[in-house]
């Protein structure tokens, strides 16, 4: 039975040098054919698009399958010899996914500038266009349609070839449509999850908190606490005065102030209303990274029972009527002092952090600058200004330079 195995395993061994071969022939054939290709300036993936691609194509197909055949033969031949397979086991994880690869790059071609847009294109350019904008603060859609048809700069940013017009007002708006809320919140629960996992964090404090968003609308003028021309809007304290608008309320991570959960509701909305839903979106985002809360920082907006209870270690002020005459219990007053024992205190001034995330989205990421109406529309623009968010810390740690994280500044001039 071995000596069958051994013969298979020669076979297949052969089939891939035969397939390398095939690779060389037809890899020199696809970079001869097209006339203004350089090896040395553009990517290899560039030959798989135009007159020539199908070539190409076949050649990723090709280099794909040889790869899994080696992989194949190559455990085979590990069985046959009766050698373990654990010292080989991350080698033939680095393989296995350069031969899925190669698979994907003949399903997925790349866009070149003299070929027209792909599909997938199309939504990488207008995603980058959503979030050049936010990243300069241009104010709205029609400052950015300016933008994109006269900034030389942002449009090779924007994925813009130099014979195509910018993007209408009418192509981005449907595009924050299509993709919606709930979308735009997977991508970044991809991003935040494959960030924690770099950590390594088994215990995480979570910090809760609410940021409001003005909304462009005035007062109705026969209903003072709803929006005119925004009916989703209502009338909510920001800070210490009340206006129209809506409010984010949002989790972090204190250590690493990534956003671990969000959610969008009218200004008067209270935080407890949200609370839990909140945690509970964090908890499963941890779950992925395995990794626990280990305790919940709040303000006092949050203080109630069943948050408490939801968790093992809630720190959260109680109001000033609540528990009345309970000492040792934390308490904040109108000018911020807080009272209560010092491991209660210390925890407590991890809240700020959460303070500085809103104030990174709304003066850096420009959440602030709300020119939409609707809370859908609301909500997709606030998650494009935390995406934001989430993409310059990665950007920091691929170049190494984590500290580069909480400086929005950096990669954005």
């Amino acid at each position: 039975m071995d000596k069958f195995k051994k013969a298979d395993s020669a076979k297949l061994f052969w089939i891939v040098i035969l397939g390398i071969v095939l690779y060389v022939i037809l890899d020199v054939i696809a970079q001869a054919l097209p006339p203004h290709y350089s090896p040395i300036s553009q990517a290899e993936s560039d030959l798989a698009v135009g007159k020539f691609g199908l070539i190409m194509t076949v050649n990723f197909l090709n280099r794909g399958v040889l790869s899994l055949l080696f992989i194949f033969a190559f455990l085979q031949t590990l069985d046959v010899n009766k050698v373990a397979k654990l010292p080989f086991r991350n080698g033939v994880y680095l393989l296995s996914v350069w031969a899925i690869g190669a698979l994907l790059l003949a399903i997925f071609p790349t866009d070149v500038p003299s070929t027209p847009v792909s599909w997938h294109g199309a939504i990488r350019a207008r995603a980058r266009t959503f979030l050049i904008m936010h990243m300069k603060a241009v104010r709205s859609l029609r400052e950015m349609t300016r933008i994109l048809n006269t900034d030389q700069r942002i449009r090779r940013l924007c994925l813009i070839k130099d014979s195509q017009k910018g993007y209408t007002r009418s192509v981005l708006s449907r595009f924050s449509k299509r993709v919606g809320e709930e979308n735009l919140n997977k991508i970044i629960d991809h991003k935040v999850v494959k960030l924690l996992k770099g950590q390594h964090n088994c215990e995480v404090d979570v910090v809760l908190d609410a940021s409001f968003i003005k909304a462009w609308s005035i007062r109705h003028p026969t209903d003072n606490q709803t929006g005119y021309s925004d009916a989703d809007a209502r009338v909510g304290r920001s800070g210490r005065f009340f206006a129209l608008g809506y409010k984010l309320h949002l989790s972090i991570d204190h250590k690493t102030m990534l956003p671990l959960s969000n959610g969008f509701a009218s200004a008067n909305q209270n935080e407890k209303k949200h609370s839990l839903a909140i945690l509970d979106k964090a908890k499963r985002i941890l779950q992925r990274c395995k990794a626990k809360v280990r305790s919940v920082v709040a303000d006092s907006q949050y203080s109630g029972s069943k948050l408490r209870d939801a968790v093992e270690k809630a720190t959260i002020p109680y109001p000033a009527n609540h528990m009345k005459g309970v000492e040792g219990l934390l308490r904040v007053d109108r000018k911020f002092r807080t009272y209560g024992s010092d491991e209660q205190r210390k925890e407590y001034h991890k809240r700020p952090l959460i303070e500085a995330v809103n104030s990174f989205l709304k003066t850096q990421f420009s959440m602030a600058n709300n020119k939409v109406r609707g809370l859908k529309q609301v909500a997709f623009y606030a998650l494009c200004s935390i995406l934001c968010l989430v993409l310059n810390r990665e950007a920091a740690q691929d170049i190494g330079k984590h500290e580069k994280a909480v400086s929005p500044t950096y990669f954005n001039t």
